[in-house]
Formats: C-alpha cells, sequence, structure tokens
C-alpha cells in the first residue's frame, strides 16, 4: 500500500457554522499519486460523527476545487445543515477515479478526525456513481449506504454482485439519459435484487443525464443515509460504551491498579514502571495515559474493568492513539474474569493491541491460553507503515467458535481452532477489560531510551457490541 507522506491544508469558515477544510494527499512510492479535496466538518468535532463520501462527475476534473460544491451534499450545505464530515475529493483532469487512492484519502481522515465508522456512506454521480460501485466492491466493509446516481457499472458489480448485498443502496437514473443509458442501473438491478436485503432503485421519466440534483437537493436521501448504520446491518447491538466524557474515570466501570505488581514483581513481565492513580487523565472526551520517568524510577497508569465490566462474546473496540519511542508497551487486552480462581495462563488471555516501541510499524495481537502462552504460537504480528500516526480502531470479533482481530476494518488475524476445550479455548466465559503502558520488560525492553519521556497512551473510547 502507498505511503502517504505529503498533505498541505488550508481551512476556512462557511455558513452553517460548518468548517471546511482544502487538502492535498500525495503518495511518494510506487504508483504515485496526489488528490485534492474538500472535507466539510460539522459543527460539534469532540464527538465520533458520520461522514458522508461525495464523487464528482467527469465535468468536475481538474483542480478548481469550487466544482465540487455545483452538485451534490456541498451544494445542498450551503443552505441546510448536516450533522456529518462530508469528504470530496477530486479526480485530476484526464484521470478516472481509482478505488485505492480513494481508500487511502479515507482512511487519512477517519484517521485524523472522530468519524463513527459504522455511518460512512458512499455516493457519487456520472462518473462518481462508476467509481462508488467499484470502491464499494472493493471495500465492501467499509460502508454503511451507496447512492449511485446516473452510473455505468464494470463488469466486476455484475459477477460479484451479492458481494455487497449487506449494504443499503438506492440507485437513481433517469429514463432519458443520453450519456449512460439507463440499462446499466437496470442490470445492476436485477443482480442485486435476488441477494440484496435492502436495495430500491427509481427511474425519473423526465430526466436526462442530470438525474441528480432533484435527489441531492432534498433532505430525504441524507435522512435515509443518515439512519444506516453498520453496526446494526451485522446484527450487533452496542451493550457497553465507554468515552470518556467525565472529569475523572467512572468508578463503576473501572479499576486502577497500583504498584509493581509485586509479590508477582514486574506484574510478572520484569517491567520497569510503577503504577499510579496520577498518571492519567480525562481531556477533551480522550482518556490519555502518561508514561515519566520521574528520578530514578518510571511510571504509568493501568486500569481494569475486572468484577464491574465483563463480557462474554461480541465485538469489543478501542479508538486509540499509539506512543512512541524505544521502551514503550502500550496494550488494549482482556483476561478471563475466572483468573483469581485458576490464575494466569488457564484463565485465557486476549491482547487485541500490543505495540512495542522498539519496533515501529508492527502491531501484535496474540491470544494466550494453557496450550499456547507466552511466546505463544496464537499470535500475529503486523506490519501497518505510519501505525503511529493518528487514531485507528484495535477490536476483536469473538463468537464460540472463532476469533477475528481487525485493525481499521483490516482482518489481522483470526484464530478458529480444530479442538475446542479448556486448554486451548478458555474463551467460553466472561472477560474484563484492560488497559495500560508498561515500560521495559521481556516484550517491551530491555532497553529504554529515557530520552523519550513523558509519552502519551490515548484512548478515545471502547464500544462493545453483541
Amino acid at each position: 500500500m502507498n505511503k502517504l507522506v505529503l498533505l498541505f491544508l488550508i481551512t476556512v469558515t462557511t455558513i452553517f457554522g460548518q468548517t471546511e477544510t482544502k487538502g492535498l494527499i500525495k503518495s511518494e512510492i510506487s504508483n504515485s499519486f496526489s488528490l485534492n479535496y474538500i472535507l466539510s466538518k460539522p459543527d460539534n468535532t469532540k464527538e465520533s460523527k458520520p461522514l458522508i463520501v461525495f464523487l464528482h462527475g467527469s465535468g468536475e476534473r481538474g483542480t478548481d476545487l469550487d466544482k465540487l460544491k455545483i452538485h451534490g451534499p456541498l451544494n445542498y450545505i450551503k443552505s441546510n445543515k448536516l450533522d456529518a464530515y462530508i469528504l470530496a475529493p477530486q479526480c485530476p483532469q484526464d484521470k478516472y477515479w481509482n478505488s485505492e487512492e480513494l481508500y487511502l484519502l479515507i482512511q487519512k481522515v477517519i484517521k485524523e478526525h472522530k468519524i463513527d465508522r459504522s455511518r460512512i456512506y458512499l455516493t457519487g454521480l456520472s462518473m462518481g456513481a462508476w467509481g462508488a460501485w467499484n470502491l464499494t466492491f472493493e471495500h465492501p466493509e467499509l460502508f454503511a449506504a451507496l447512492v449511485p446516481i446516473a452510473g455505468f457499472v464494470d463488469r466486476v458489480p455484475m459477477v460479484e454482485n451479492c458481494k455487497i448485498k449487506e449494504i443499503p443502496i438506492r440507485i437513481f437514473h433517469g429514463l432519458q439519459d443520453d450519456v449512460v443509458s439507463v440499462d446499466y442501473a437496470i442490470a445492476i438491478y436485477d443482480k442485486l435484487k435476488a441477494c440484496h436485503n435492502d436495495i430500491k432503485f427509481e427511474i425519473f421519466e423526465d430526466a436526462n443525464h442530470d438525474s441528480w440534483s432533484r435527489v441531492y437537493n432534498n433532505h430525504e436521501i441524507y435522512d435515509w443515509m443518515l439512519e444506516q448504520n453498520r453496526q446494526k446491518q451485522q446484527s450487533k447491538k452496542l451493550v457497553w460504551e465507554e468515552n470518556f466524557n467525565e472529569a475523572k474515570l467512572n468508578d463503576a466501570a473501572w479499576n486502577i491498579e497500583m504498584g509493581d505488581g509485586c509479590p508477582n514483581c514486574g506484574w510478572g513481565n520484569n517491567e520497569r514502571q510503577l503504577y499510579t492513580n496520577s498518571n492519567h487523565r480525562i481531556e477533551n472526551g480522550n482518556l490519555i495515559i502518561t508514561a515519566k520517568k520521574e528520578q530514578n524510577k518510571y511510571t504509568s497508569t493501568r486500569i481494569t474493568t475486572k468484577n464491574k465490566q465483563e463480557f462474554k462474546y461480541g465485538r469489543v473496540e478501542a479508538r486509540a492513539k499509539l506512543p512512541q519511542g524505544k521502551g514503550i508497551w502500550p496494550a488494549f487486552w482482556m483476561l478471563g474474569a475466572n483468573i483469581s480462581d485458576v490464575g494466569w495462563p488457564k484463565c485465557g488471555e486476549i491482547d487485541i493491541l500490543e505495540y512495542v516501541g522498539k519496533e515501529p510499524n508492527f502491531i501484535y495481537t496474540t491470544l494466550h491460553t494453557n496450550d499456547s502462552h507466552g511466546n505463544s504460537k496464537n499470535s500475529k504480528k503486523t506490519k501497518i507503515d505510519s501505525i503511529e500516526e493518528g487514531f485507528h480502531v484495535y477490536a476483536v470479533d469473538w463468537n464460540e467458535q472463532k476469533m477475528e482481530f481487525y485493525v481499521d476494518d483490516l482482518l489481522v488475524y483470526t484464530f478458529q481452532p480444530q479442538v475446542y476445550n479448556e486448554n486451548i479455548w478458555p474463551f467460553d466465559q466472561k472477560f474484563f477489560i484492560i488497559l495500560n503502558m508498561a515500560i521495559g520488560g521481556n516484550f517491551g525492553g530491555p532497553e529504554v531510551n529515557d530520552a523519550i519521556f513523558p509519552q502519551e497512551f490515548i484512548i478515545d473510547y471502547i464500544k462493545v457490541y453483541q
């Protein structure tokens, strides 16, 4: 995947209280590209908000960003208000939409802003509708709804039609379109309706190629999009969330663990830090864990939900920004609720995220059991360029038979054993959540670079769906 290396931003204020950012994203590895774009922001950016991605038609290609406001959501918000981010990239002159370039841009926006990842919507007109079809088939895991208008459809969507059967779709086309025949929309609709759960197709009998103005200038399409939620589509309900919106940690949900772990000193891993109740704070809706070097000792924070919030099965996720530097070892993980009775590793351990600063650009996902612990065979080390930049979502999807680990919706590891017993699969019980930042130790060390301190592990939220 191409590495993003340059980004230039100019911010201006627009009407209805929304903020508009104009930017340029560039890649300089292979298949180099650049995309200008506009990102319109909602009034309140402290809370997670949905994202509408709009792809324009061929007439708006080039470098004049004002063309992106002629049609679509950016035109709509000139006189209306949407409580959502709106991302409108601009395709270069004489080029066509490239799915991977668009995906990189969307991921960058997600990392840099509080985007509700279960409410990302894709829409486009004409060439943009063609690009929207292709992007949805390349990354169906990303979108909660699709609205293509007056677009051509490639062969792949026709052949792989059921690949997007879980995504609600609204198709619009003009009967008198003499640029892109309505037959394309009819054909893909006929293919999709055979297996699709929620698809509708409207033909405007009096419309030619411009069948989009009446759609984009009406609040109904935006109301419909903003009602769609990918988590609901996946039949999981939000059962618990921690958004860190209070002045201090919620005592009803969290325990603060203190000390050096003794009599199991070094927390069983020869870690160097002393956990305190003063190395964390809540600020702007984020939990910030700060690791420090204070005279001859290291200090940090470790919190758990033991005996307070415990879960069996579901999707457990956190949106977080990593610290950096040799010796740092932040983690988002879970332990079996019966650990006080049976001990570790028989209780089981689920490491959703581990990062060690001595290995930049890599994250670890690991399971510890009686059958495999310590240097576990049930582990995956994944390289993700610039994982330290911005926020990322780390998640496990856990059911009776398997666990799937994700980073930003990228599946990085699956554990599905052939045999299920208490030694191999202790994951048929409740587990509690742990957040901490260790220093040094068997995994994070042994070397610690004292020049890096203080370092911050920032957690935006934790959510559990079942």
